[in-house]
């Protein structure tokens, strides 16, 4: 196309486009392996050979620049002018500032793009290169009017922006004649227009290959037109039949104008801020309309059959797929009527955000996938009923919602933060069953929410849980298939239960800090588990059969600072550090059994134990044995300690250090075997 090879035949003009026919030329080229594939997803290189032959006849005309690859251009020099012949510039994401009136004289421009050129503020004149096709300035929010000559380019397939500056600066009747125009037009600035004639004049319907209009009014203007003026405007800026994506920006009137309503081909629809519209357009009956955002609507109040058509008639929104509502302070009521239909029957993303006087809201669809409800303070309830394809659920700073829907049945993420009131997240049956509710969750993220108290009793195939700063929380009940549990800030969770996880890996500082008040910690079948740390105070702590747990926590080596009075360990198979300590009211190991692989054990601070028989005679493995401040220890072992340990060191055992002293003592001739014997830092005489 730069080239000019691209020829639309006479009897075509009119009805099809440059572009229609590059793309015809574009897939011969591409069946007959003339390119390949690039690494980039949109992008498409020639093959080498073919590359250096189009090099090779375009000789001269063509220009290398693959030096300014990367750089950053400020300035472009006046000389640019000596390239009359060139077809295509990109200059986007350049820092230029200003660009050279000698630009103008590129009269076999075709394509000039400027996107991002954030510092660039205005254009030159645009009278002479009348062959330009493409003027992409997307992006280049500095730039305030547009350049003179612009309404002669008749030629124009592709205007990114429109910008109104003033009456006499940029006038939108300069549109008027860009009957070529396709893709995406936006407009804005349109509050400078004062004669709702002159945005008739622009003709807008007769850009017959737009599919994209967007509509932007300023609300900062601070001479702002009348608000019929403003719906004027609107209504004589209707586009063109083919029209699939509108976007209304800022617009000040009353109430939308009639074609914004009937149009058969709306795909998308965005209405955003316009400040004074107290009613909705009639958008239900819009047959192919799939996404619709609402957003900043200062004075809709409530929504209903003005929005979604007479149900009597026919269901609306029939292929509405993404329905969005943002930052509607006033909006408190969302309403069908009282006619039971399948509401919304394609919709599968429902978000409301900041809604803060929404208080109810029931939604009938099937198809529903994500839903998503952000500060909407006021919403106590909600009934979503007949969704069984529903995936995930986010509900946060809904600080009044007490009661949650029943029934989730396809649900696998759930999240619900900064929800005060909530207390459950959903009531018992009569026959005690609530594991229906939530058959296929695999995700439950909880946060801030300080009135709940407990959780379902069963989540079949939960794999992800977190909680945190849910301080009424005090049980949590069985996950089988868990693998990643956080739990942050639970200070009145009590007993926790950690069994049959089996592909939970970690127990991890920050899950375990939330349980600053609980007395019993069980450990139970974790197959997987390899690490783990322990709450800041814990009375109880039963650890067995988690097999590739390699070390207890340090914490054990001081158990006063939590609290420990009763501890099981056993069927640790890879347990190779063991370090336990200063429990004064410990008088036995009976329930703690290490394995083989046991190489290293510190005892600390047990001033009740009086003997350790039977607990290291088995453990082939055991290297180095250290045990301090055990001033009742007599007995090591029954026997003897392994053969295998080569290192002991004791030290303020003094009941252990008299038996050990003589050598005709039994403690020293079970253990003479052990090279070096430490008693008191002290080599043992």
């Amino acid at each position: 196309m730069a080239e000019d090879f691209v020829r639309v035949p006479q009897e075509h003009r009119g009805t099809t486009t440059f572009e229609t026919i590059a793309e015809r030329y574009f897939n011969a080229l591409k069946t007959i392996n003339f390119f390949r594939d690039s690494n980039e997803d949109e992008e498409i290189s020639m093959r080498r050979l073919v590359s250096d032959l189009a090099h090779l006849v375009s000789g001269k005309a063509m220009l290398p620049l693959e030096e300014t690859i990367g750089l950053q251009l400020e300035n472009l020099p006046h000389s640019i002018d000596h390239l009359i012949q060139l077809r295509f510039l990109d200059l986007s994401h350049m820092l230029i500032q200003k660009l050279p009136q000698t630009i103008t004289t590129l009269s076999n421009l075709f394509t000039f793009k400027l996107n991002d050129c954030i510092y660039l503020a205005e254009l030159p004149s645009m009278e002479n290169p009348t062959k330009l096709q493409h003027l992409d300035i997307s992006g280049s929010k500095n730039i305030k009017v547009m350049p003179p000559g612009i309404g002669g380019l008749t030629d124009l397939r592709l205007l990114s922006n429109f910008i109104i500056r003033g009456m006499n600066d940029s006038p939108i009747q300069e549109v008027k004649d860009l009957v070529h125009l396709s893709g995406k037009l936006s407009i804005s600035g349109l509050q400078y227009i004062v004669d709702p004639e002159d945005a008739k004049e622009a003709n807008l319907s007769n850009k017959t290959s737009l599919h994209e209009l967007i509509l932007e009014w300023s609300t900062k203007f601070t001479e702002l037109p009348e608000k019929d003026v403003e719906t004027e405007v609107l209504d004589y800026l209707k586009g063109c039949s083919n029209l699939e994506i509108l976007c209304i920006i800022g617009f000040g009137g009353t109430g939308f104008p009639e074609w914004v309503s009937l149009s058969d081909k709306f795909v998308h629809v965005t209405l955003s801020n316009c400040r004074n519209s107290k009613n909705l357009p009639l958008l239900g009956r819009l047959p192919k309309l799939k996404e619709l955002s609402i957003e900043d609507m200062e004075e809709v109040t409530s929504i209903g059959t003005e929005f979604c058509g007479d149900v009597s008639v026919g269901v609306p929104f029939l292929s509405l797929e993404t329905l969005e509502f943002n930052d509607m302070p006033k909006w408190e009521v969302w309403s069908f009527g009282q006619v039971e239909f399948q509401r919304l029957p394609c919709l599968q993303l429902l978000k409301i955000d900041r809604c803060p006087k929404l208080n109810e809201f029931k939604v009938l669809t099937k198809d529903l996938k994500v839903l998503t409800i952000n500060e909407c303070q006021e919403l106590m309830a909600f009934s979503l009923e007949n969704f069984p394809n529903l995936r995930e659920l986010d509900i946060q700073h809904c600080s009044n919602l007490k009661e949650m829907p029943q029934s989730f049945p396809s649900l696998t993420k759930l999240g619900i933060w900064g929800c005060q009131e909530l207390t459950s997240l959903s009531k018992v049956q009569p026959n005690g069953d609530i594991c229906k509710e939530f058959p296929c969750l695999l995700t439950l993220d909880i946060q801030n929410c300080r009135s709940l108290k407990e959780l379902p009793s069963k989540f079949p195939l939960l794999e992800k849980l977190k909680t945190r700063n849910c301080k009424e929380l005090f049980k949590l009940s069985a996950f089988p298939h868990l693998h990643d549990l956080v739990l942050e800030e639970c200070a009145k969770l009590r007993n926790l239960e950690i069994s049959k996880c089996m592909n939970l890996v970690a127990l991890t500082k920050n899950g375990s800090q939330a349980l600053s008040s609980h007395k019993c910690l069980l450990i139970d079948g974790c197959p997987k588990l390899e690490q783990m740390t322990l709450p800041p105070a814990f009375k109880r702590l039963v650890i067995p059969k988690c097999k590739l747990l390699k070390s207890l926590p340090p914490k054990l080596l001081d158990s006063r600072d939590i609290g420990l009075e009763f501890l099981e360990v056993h069927e640790l198979e890879c347990l190779r550090n063991f370090s336990f300590g200063v429990c004064p009211e410990m008088d036995e190991f009976e329930d703690v059994t290490f394995p083989d692989s046991v190489s290293f054990v510190f005892l600390k601070g047990l001033p009740r134990i009086v003997s350790l028989a039977g607990l290291f005679e088995n453990l082939n493995s055991l290297d180095i044995l250290t045990i301090r401040d055990c001033v009742r220890l007599e007995i090591l072992a029954e026997t003897k300690l392994p053969d295998s340990v080569s290192c002991l060191y004791i030290s303020n055992c003094p009941r252990l250090r008299e038996r050990c002293r003589r050598k005709e003592r039994q403690e020293w001739t079970k253990n003479a075997h052990i090279p070096p014997i430490e008693f008191d830092f002290q080599p043992m005489p």
